[in-house]
């Protein structure tokens, strides 16, 4: 199975529409609607357990071909979601993490709330850069497109970030998602971005194999046959289900806790990134010697001379935003987070290396 780059997925809903030509791996219909279905969380490795398990028999049916896609780095929701909707990897948008050091603010401030490690707001002109998305440049060739999402995600600023330039129509509940969707086909919407929550959230607080989050896959199989049922008499509509990463279950024994006295040098510094992925001001061999036995650590211009976040820093101030070091935690690991404005610890995550979490389905299907 060929492995495709996350952004070929955009690049080639820009070529469908006559936007662009980047020469993506993905080649879809000549015409009709596009929906792009984002289920957040529902990694490669995840979809094809549930389907050796018998989960989602609709949807195995219906998709019978799904081809190995593969994340951006770091592999969580801020910077996939970024990186398709503006079709550019993380060194040029500036989302590089869940966690980013904001060098103009002096603190690291969270890419999806907006709030700095005290809960502060922080102004969202210095966190997300003003950049183009593929909806303002299907706007240009007057095509109509709308982004379905959560109700209480309408007004955030990462929000207005990543869909400036479509409509969003917000939905309280997965069947509310599907209707959504097909009025904005209806209403003549040609590319439909549907971002789906719900697996993520439960994996993170119950584990990937947890009763919940089957029963998360389920609604998703459910929804899916009533996308098959009302988007049919669209005249024809391409479906691609894909995911923004992966996900990899934790293990208690393996957490990193923030009272740990021999850590206590790293949580006093500046920190950011992931749980599974922390970055830290701290120079890489000072934290080899405290942590070399439960992470991998590397120097960030390593980093960003392998091309790890896509290519060198658009902006000077991008490298600042992932410090000195990164601390990638052991499969099963994970660094003990600010307990301010998020979990502390978790059942499943994301950010790392892992194939489990950079893995991606890039499933398609023709509803007719």
């Amino acid at each position: 199975m060929r492995r495709i780059d996350q952004l070929d997925i955009v690049r080639a809903v820009l070529t469908h529409f006559h936007v662009d030509n980047d020469g993506s791996q993905l080649t879809l219909p000549d015409n009709g609607a596009v929906v792009l279905w984002i289920v957040d969380g529902f990694g490669l490795y995840h979809w094809r357990q549930s389907q050796t398990r018998g989960l989602m028999p609709t949807l195995f049916q219906t998709v019978s071909t799904v081809l190995e896609g593969w994340s951006v780095y770091p592999s969580t929701t801020s910077v996939g979601l970024a990186s398709l909707a503006f079709a550019v990897p993380p060194n040029e948008h500036g989302a590089l993490g869940y966690w980013i050091y904001l060098p103009e603010y002096k603190q690291p401030v969270n890419m999806l709330s907006s709030l700095d490690q005290d809960g502060h707001p922080v102004p969202p002109a210095l966190i997300y850069p003003p950049r183009e998305t593929i909806f303002t440049q299907l706007r240009r060739r007057s095509i109509q497109s709308s982004v379905v999402g959560p109700a209480v995600f309408q007004e955030t600023p990462l929000t207005q970030w990543l869909y400036h330039g479509a409509q969003y129509r917000p939905y309280g509940t997965p069947l509310d998602a599907i209707l959504q969707a097909g009025r904005a086909l209806a209403d003549g919407a040609r590319f439909v971005w549907l971002y789906w929550p719900y697996i993520d959230s439960q994996a993170h607080l119950y584990g990937m194999q947890s009763p919940s989050t089957d029963h998360a896959i389920s609604e998703l199989d459910a929804a899916f046959s009533q996308a098959l049922h009302q988007w049919k008499a669209r005249g024809g509509v391409t479906l691609i289900i894909t995911a923004d990463h992966g996900m990899i279950d934790l293990l208690p024994d393996k957490t990193v806790s923030r009272s740990d006295p021999a850590l206590e040098e790293l949580w006093a510094h500046t920190w950011a990134g992931e749980r599974r992925a922390m970055t830290s001001a701290l120079d890489y061999r000072e934290l080899q010697q405290e942590l070399g036995a439960v992470a991998a650590i590397h120097p960030q211009e390593q980093c960003w001379d392998e091309g790890w976040y896509g290519g060198p820093p658009s902006r000077s101030s991008f490298r600042d935003r992932v410090l000195q070091s990164l601390v990638l935690a052991q499969p099963g690991a994970q660094f003990e987070q600010n307990g301010v404005i998020d979990v502390p610890l978790m059942s499943a995550a994301h950010g790392g290396i892992t194939p489990q979490e950079r893995a991606i389905p890039i499933g398609m299907c023709t509803v007719q």
